[in-house]
Formats: structure tokens, sequence, C-alpha cells
């Protein structure tokens, strides 16, 4: 029993920072799909973004399932054409290891960023990166739907076995975005 409670501190912890981790619903293949043709109904998108749409991908280099996710993505934007462009828009793919709140502002210093896609992270705080996003109107983009409770604006999620596009749209105006009600028909908005 002793060493039960001995253990038991180090148990919850590593209960909480598993319990914090979201899982995806989608696989990312097809999730980027969804997400890149979301994106194309934005009608500020392409307006705001210039020459180039900087894709960023928010990761935790520490926490497997992200890292593993942004290897993956990165490969997938080698290999698959449909990832270099968007309505004839070159996509620049960068990537940003999260550690602290203050990476997200080296962002704005050092680098531009259209829209940012948020992996499943440990022990972060979404809300002050939606914030982060709505005040410098970036575009927030997520497999893990619960992020949209946090103000994320669009989620690639499922309802059953079927895939299914979630956009917050009060988080997609905060951020600049205006996307078209022929996509709004077809997503579950949250209002």
């Amino acid at each position: 029993m002793r060493q039960f409670l001995k253990i038991l501190p180090i148990l919850t912890l590593l209960s909480l920072s598993a319990a914090q981790a979201q899982e995806m619903e989608v696989p990312l293949e097809l999730q980027f799909k969804l997400i890149l043709k979301a994106l194309s109904f934005d009608r500020s998108l392409t307006e705001r973004c210039g020459d180039s749409l900087d894709f960023c991908i928010l990761y935790q280099a520490k926490f497997l399932q992200s890292e593993n996710i942004k290897r993956e993505l990165l490969r997938m934007t080698q290999n698959d054409e449909k990832m270099k462009s968007l309505d004839n828009v070159p996509i620049v793919w960068k990537t940003l290891d999260y550690n602290r709140p203050a990476d997200l502002s080296s962002i704005i210093h050092n680098t531009t960023v259209d829209v940012l896609y948020i992996t499943p992270l440990r022990t972060v705080d979404i809300s002050s990166i939606a914030d982060f996003c709505h005040n410098y109107k970036i575009n927030s983009v997520t497999g893990v739907p619960e992020y949209l409770e946090k103000g994320l604006t669009l989620a690639v999620g499922a309802f059953g076995d079927i895939p299914l596009i979630i956009i917050n749209l009060p988080a997609a105006k905060a951020e600049g975005s205006d996307y078209s009600s022929q996509l709004l028909k077809l997503a579950k908005v949250i209002e």
C-alpha cells in the first residue's frame, strides 16, 4: 500500500497530461483534403495572403503524437501536388515547435502566417492560441474538434463514419474569414 501511495502522484500527473491531449477523429490525409477545400471557400483568404499562402503547422516536438503528425504532414506536402497550391496561390509550409506562449509571438516577428494548423497538443491553453489567431487575423484549423470550443475556427471531425467540417462562426469572423454560404450549408456550424 505504501508503494502505491508513493507512485499515486506520478500516476495522477500522467493521467492529467494524457487527458489534456485530444485525439483526431479523421485520418490526416482526408483531413487535409477537406481543410484545403474548406479554405477555398473563404472569400477573404486569397486577398489577405498575397503572393503565397503561408501555412504553419503548430506542434510539440516532445509530444510523440504531435511530432508524428507534423512529420506526416511534411511528407504529404512533398508527395501530393494538391497540397502545393490553393486556388492557384502557392502554399508555403512552415512549422513551429510550441513550448510556451512566447513561441506564437515569434511567428509574427519572424515570418508571416495566413493559416495555423494546430496538431493535438499536451498541457496547452488552446484559448490563448485562438486569441492570438483572432488578434493577428490568422485562420486557425485543426483535426481536433474539441479545440473549437476553445475558440479555434475550423476543424475536421466525424459524424459516425462520415467526415464533417465544423466551423466556429464567431471565431471565423474574429479571424477575418468570410466563408461562403455554400460551405456553411454543408458544414456543422457553431454559432
